[in-house]
């Protein structure tokens, strides 16, 4: 349904951010050069 597709849309790069906001060591010198 469409409510999904946009909750999806919406949730997914808020976990994203939310993860990399948690555990973003692992991947500190990837984050300098973007």
């Amino acid at each position: 349904t469409l409510g999904g597709t946009v909750l999806t849309l919406v949730f997914l790069p808020a976990l994203y951010a939310l993860w990399f906001r948690i555990m973003p060591p692992a991947a500190g010198h990837r984050e300098e050069a973007a």
